[in-house]
């Protein structure tokens, strides 16, 4: 009996020992996979500012070349060629990248100080900083119209978009306000971020009978005058004048 006893305590620690032994490398791992992203990133950083200061030098020499040519002088063949490099202006695709690492070495930081009230913040940076690592990668699909149609569409059409719906913006939140005044015993208008949410639903076409058919339970006239009107306006005219601008 004392022999099994025995036995039986060296297999629970030796269960324990292997359990905090899977422990110890799955922490060591996260903490190289934080210097490795760490330094990946930084560097990536250190290269894209890098870019953004080779084109602010040369734009400096294309305005000191610019004003040579005003004044008639004399100019060198070899800032010349410097300048004709400058054809973009600051690559906007950088800009993002930098956010993106950035984003991404703050939450490696977070995770190596393994604070538990951090957790949230390092989901919140990593996730963004991996979202936009993501995003950037459209920049190398710029070489073919075909697979770059998406990034080309929107970058036609926010210029316009952008405008357009902060037009739009205080007639939605009339609405949202009116919402609120006339159906607040619904359940669907509560508080203003319920109201938005459902008048959301209503221009995508998701539960524009039940929304309707809510607010007129509880005023049957005010409920059907806001809600075709509402339906009119933002999915008759405001959804066909934003598919006409993309």
């Amino acid at each position: 009996a004392h022999f099994e006893v025995s036995l039986y305590i060296n297999n629970e620690q030796c269960a324990e020992k292997s359990s905090l032994s899977k422990l110890e490398h799955i922490i060591i791992a996260h903490l190289w996979i934080h210097f490795i992203v760490i330094i990946l990133a930084t560097t990536s950083v250190l290269l894209s500012l890098y870019n953004f200061y080779e084109v602010i030098k040369l734009n400096k020499y294309r305005k000191i070349i610019q004003k040579e040519k005003k004044q008639k002088k004399k100019i060198d063949n070899k800032i010349l060629n410097e300048s004709e490099l400058i054809s973009k202006p600051l690559n906007k695709w950088d800009i993002c990248v930098i956010i993106s690492n950035i984003c991404q070495i703050i939450g490696s930081i977070l995770g190596l100080l393994e604070n538990d009230n951090m957790n949230g913040s390092i989901d919140i940076f990593i996730g963004f900083g991996t979202m936009l690592c993501y995003i950037c990668l459209g920049k190398y699909l710029d070489y073919n119209t075909k697979y770059a149609l998406l990034y080309q569409t929107l970058k036609r059409s926010v210029p316009n978009v952008i405008p357009f719906l902060i037009g739009i913006m205080p007639i939605f939140i009339g609405f949202t306000f009116l919402g609120l005044c006339l159906f607040w015993n619904s359940e669907r208008f509560t508080n203003v971020t319920d109201v938005m949410k459902a008048l959301y639903a209503i221009v995508n076409g998701d539960s524009v009978y039940d929304i309707i058919v809510d607010i007129t339970d509880k005023d049957n006239f005010f409920g059907q005058v806001y809600g075709y009107l509402f339906t009119i306006l933002f999915i008759v005219v405001v959804m066909n004048v934003f598919i006409a601008i993309l």
